[in-house]
C-alpha cells in the first residue's frame, strides 16, 4: 500500500510541478513550485485524498475470504 501511494503521489506531484512551471508560478527554495497558500493547500489535500482509494483497495485485497464450497 505504501509503495503504491508513494508512486501515485510522486507522479501527481511531478504533474503539478510541471503544470505550475508552465503557468509561471515561482520556484521555492527547495526547487518546487510555490502555488501560494490556498492553491498549495488544495494540492496537498488532493494528494492526501489520493490515499483513500489506495487504502480501500488494500483493505479489499487483504480482507478477501476464501470461497466456501458447498
Amino acid at each position: 500500500m505504501a509503495v503504491v501511494y508513494t508512486i501515485a503521489v510522486g507522479v501527481l506531484y511531478a504533474v503539478f510541478d510541471e503544470w505550475g512551471s508552465r503557468k509561471g508560478y515561482p520556484k521555492g527554495p527547495d526547487g518546487s513550485v510555490e502555488f501560494g497558500p490556498v492553491s498549495g493547500t488544495a494540492v496537498d489535500l488532493l494528494l492526501l485524498a489520493l490515499a483513500t482509494p489506495v487504502v480501500l483497495l488494500a483493505v479489499r485485497w487483504i480482507g478477501r475470504r476464501a470461497r466456501s464450497r458447498p
